[in-house]
Protein backbone atom coordinates (compact mmCIF):
# COMPACT_ATOMS: atom_id res chain seq x y z
CA UNK A 1 0.00 0.00 0.00
CA UNK A 2 1.04 3.40 -0.90
CA UNK A 3 3.66 5.01 2.27
CA UNK A 4 2.35 8.59 1.89
CA UNK A 5 -1.56 7.33 1.51
CA UNK A 6 -0.92 5.26 5.18
CA UNK A 7 0.43 8.24 6.76
CA UNK A 8 -2.12 10.90 5.25
CA UNK A 9 -5.35 8.40 4.98
CA UNK A 10 -6.67 11.28 2.67
CA UNK A 11 -8.17 9.83 -0.87
CA UNK A 12 -6.28 11.59 -2.78
CA UNK A 13 -2.48 10.36 -1.60
CA UNK A 14 -3.96 6.77 -2.50
CA UNK A 15 -3.14 5.00 -5.76
CA UNK A 16 -6.88 5.12 -6.15
CA UNK A 17 -7.14 8.72 -5.98
CA UNK A 18 -3.89 9.40 -7.85
CA UNK A 19 -5.67 7.58 -10.66
CA UNK A 20 -9.05 8.75 -10.86
CA UNK A 21 -7.42 12.39 -10.80
CA UNK A 22 -5.02 11.14 -13.96
CA UNK A 23 -8.46 9.93 -15.12
CA UNK A 24 -10.41 13.40 -14.75
CA UNK A 25 -6.91 15.17 -16.34
CA UNK A 26 -7.56 13.49 -19.64
CA UNK A 27 -11.19 13.65 -19.50
CA UNK A 28 -10.59 17.10 -19.27
CA UNK A 29 -14.16 18.05 -18.12
CA UNK A 30 -13.54 18.12 -14.20
CA UNK A 31 -10.04 18.97 -14.47
CA UNK A 32 -9.44 21.54 -16.81
CA UNK A 33 -6.27 23.19 -16.43
CA UNK A 34 -4.92 19.80 -18.55
CA UNK A 35 -1.02 19.14 -17.95
CA UNK A 36 -0.85 22.76 -16.06
CA UNK A 37 -2.97 21.72 -13.52
CA UNK A 38 -2.29 22.06 -9.82
CA UNK A 39 -4.20 20.14 -8.30
CA UNK A 40 -3.37 17.06 -10.24
CA UNK A 41 0.65 17.96 -9.61
CA UNK A 42 -0.47 18.40 -5.64
CA UNK A 43 -2.20 15.01 -6.19
CA UNK A 44 1.36 13.37 -7.17
CA UNK A 45 3.77 15.07 -5.11
CA UNK A 46 3.61 12.70 -1.97
CA UNK A 47 4.31 9.61 -4.27
CA UNK A 48 7.64 8.49 -3.36
CA UNK A 49 7.92 6.68 -6.82
CA UNK A 50 8.62 3.81 -4.38
CA UNK A 51 6.19 1.29 -7.01
CA UNK A 52 4.49 0.06 -4.30
CA UNK A 53 1.45 0.19 -6.15
CA UNK A 54 2.78 -1.38 -9.33
CA UNK A 55 3.37 -4.45 -6.86
CA UNK A 56 0.59 -4.39 -4.53
CA UNK A 57 -2.36 -3.32 -7.20
CA UNK A 58 -4.43 -6.00 -8.49
CA UNK A 59 -4.10 -3.80 -11.92
CA UNK A 60 -0.59 -3.51 -11.81
CA UNK A 61 -1.22 0.74 -11.73
CA UNK A 62 2.42 2.16 -11.77
CA UNK A 63 1.87 5.43 -10.28
CA UNK A 64 5.49 5.91 -10.63
CA UNK A 65 5.77 6.29 -14.14
CA UNK A 66 2.76 8.49 -14.45
CA UNK A 67 3.55 10.86 -11.99
CA UNK A 68 7.38 11.09 -13.94
CA UNK A 69 5.15 11.63 -17.19
CA UNK A 70 2.83 13.70 -16.02
CA UNK A 71 5.49 16.41 -14.29
CA UNK A 72 7.39 16.39 -17.86
CA UNK A 73 4.23 17.77 -19.34
CA UNK A 74 4.15 20.08 -16.55
CA UNK A 75 7.15 21.56 -16.41
CA UNK A 76 7.56 21.47 -20.39
CA UNK A 77 7.56 25.65 -21.13
CA UNK A 78 8.49 26.38 -17.39
CA UNK A 79 11.93 26.21 -15.16
CA UNK A 80 11.92 23.18 -12.32
CA UNK A 81 12.38 24.65 -8.55
CA UNK A 82 15.62 25.24 -7.44
CA UNK A 83 15.68 22.25 -5.35
CA UNK A 84 14.70 19.97 -8.14
CA UNK A 85 18.02 21.51 -10.55
CA UNK A 86 20.10 21.08 -7.21
CA UNK A 87 19.11 17.27 -6.34
CA UNK A 88 19.29 16.88 -10.18
CA UNK A 89 22.84 18.02 -10.30
CA UNK A 90 24.31 16.49 -7.08
CA UNK A 91 27.10 14.39 -8.33
CA UNK A 92 28.49 17.55 -10.27
CA UNK A 93 28.08 19.66 -6.69
CA UNK A 94 29.91 16.53 -5.07
CA UNK A 95 33.10 15.78 -7.46
CA UNK A 96 33.42 20.33 -7.31
CA UNK A 97 33.49 19.83 -2.75
CA UNK A 98 35.50 15.83 -3.00
CA UNK A 99 38.85 17.45 -3.38
CA UNK A 100 37.89 19.82 -0.18
CA UNK A 101 35.81 17.96 1.94
CA UNK A 102 36.57 19.32 5.21
CA UNK A 103 35.89 22.79 4.11
CA UNK A 104 32.78 21.80 2.24
CA UNK A 105 31.68 20.33 5.46
CA UNK A 106 32.57 23.43 7.29
CA UNK A 107 30.71 25.83 5.04
CA UNK A 108 27.47 23.72 5.01
CA UNK A 109 27.51 22.95 7.93
CA UNK A 110 27.51 26.52 9.57
CA UNK A 111 24.86 27.79 11.67
CA UNK A 112 23.19 30.27 8.98
CA UNK A 113 24.79 28.56 6.36
CA UNK A 114 22.81 25.13 6.80
CA UNK A 115 19.57 26.93 7.54
CA UNK A 116 19.88 28.56 4.27
CA UNK A 117 20.45 25.87 1.94
CA UNK A 118 17.82 23.95 4.04
CA UNK A 119 15.48 26.37 3.51
CA UNK A 120 16.68 26.98 -0.61
CA UNK A 121 16.27 22.83 -0.94
CA UNK A 122 13.10 22.24 1.08
CA UNK A 123 14.51 20.01 3.68
CA UNK A 124 13.16 19.80 6.62
CA UNK A 125 14.67 21.57 9.45
CA UNK A 126 15.26 18.85 11.57
CA UNK A 127 17.10 16.74 9.20
CA UNK A 128 20.87 16.98 8.80
CA UNK A 129 22.54 17.59 5.52
CA UNK A 130 24.80 14.53 4.94
CA UNK A 131 28.69 15.18 5.69
CA UNK A 132 31.50 14.76 2.73
CA UNK A 133 33.43 11.10 3.52
CA UNK A 134 37.05 12.65 3.94
CA UNK A 135 37.66 10.56 1.14
CA UNK A 136 35.55 9.36 -1.84
CA UNK A 137 35.90 5.56 -2.30
CA UNK A 138 37.33 6.39 -6.07
CA UNK A 139 40.09 8.28 -4.37
CA UNK A 140 40.58 5.13 -1.98
CA UNK A 141 40.48 2.75 -5.43
CA UNK A 142 42.85 5.08 -6.57
CA UNK A 143 45.21 4.85 -4.32
CA UNK A 144 45.29 1.30 -3.93
CA UNK A 145 45.37 1.25 -7.99
CA UNK A 146 42.13 -0.92 -8.25
CA UNK A 147 41.16 -1.71 -11.79
CA UNK A 148 38.47 0.33 -13.26
CA UNK A 149 36.56 -0.58 -16.40
CA UNK A 150 35.32 1.78 -19.30
CA UNK A 151 32.50 1.09 -21.99
CA UNK A 152 33.45 -2.33 -23.04
CA UNK A 153 33.23 -5.39 -21.05
CA UNK A 154 36.24 -6.85 -19.16
CA UNK A 155 36.86 -10.38 -19.82
CA UNK A 156 39.18 -13.25 -18.20
CA UNK A 157 40.19 -16.75 -18.51
CA UNK A 158 38.69 -19.25 -16.22
CA UNK A 159 40.87 -22.63 -15.18
CA UNK A 160 39.17 -24.46 -18.29
CA UNK A 161 39.86 -21.63 -20.90
CA UNK A 162 37.10 -20.46 -21.94
CA UNK A 163 35.73 -16.62 -21.44
CA UNK A 164 34.39 -15.50 -18.47
CA UNK A 165 32.98 -11.46 -17.53
CA UNK A 166 34.41 -9.99 -14.43
CA UNK A 167 32.27 -8.96 -11.67
CA UNK A 168 31.98 -5.24 -11.85
CA UNK A 169 31.25 -3.00 -8.10
CA UNK A 170 28.61 -0.28 -9.82
CA UNK A 171 29.82 2.86 -7.42
CA UNK A 172 27.10 5.08 -7.03
CA UNK A 173 27.45 8.72 -5.75
CA UNK A 174 26.09 8.67 -2.16
CA UNK A 175 27.97 6.00 -1.27
CA UNK A 176 31.12 7.66 -3.59
CA UNK A 177 30.76 10.85 -1.52
CA UNK A 178 29.09 9.88 1.70
CA UNK A 179 29.70 6.30 2.50
CA UNK A 180 32.59 5.06 1.09
CA UNK A 181 33.33 2.66 3.66
CA UNK A 182 29.70 0.33 2.20
CA UNK A 183 31.52 0.39 -0.89
CA UNK A 184 34.82 -0.82 0.04
CA UNK A 185 33.08 -3.52 2.20
CA UNK A 186 31.45 -4.27 -1.16
CA UNK A 187 34.96 -4.24 -2.57
CA UNK A 188 36.72 -6.91 0.16
CA UNK A 189 33.92 -9.18 0.14
CA UNK A 190 34.21 -9.20 -3.88
CA UNK A 191 37.85 -9.22 -3.62
CA UNK A 192 37.55 -12.19 -1.36
CA UNK A 193 35.18 -14.18 -3.37
CA UNK A 194 37.27 -13.81 -6.34
CA UNK A 195 40.51 -15.35 -5.00
CA UNK A 196 38.44 -18.46 -3.16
Amino acid sequence: MCPSYMVTLEEQHSTRGRAHMLFELLQGEVVTNGWQDDDVKQTLDLCLSCKACKSECPANVDMATYRAEFLSHYYEGQRRPIHAYAFGMVDRWLRLAAPVPSLANAVVQAPGVNDVVKSILHVAPERRLPRLAPMTFRQWAAKRRVPTVGRRRPTELSAAGTLRPNVILWVDTFNNHFHPETTRAAFEVLQDRSVG
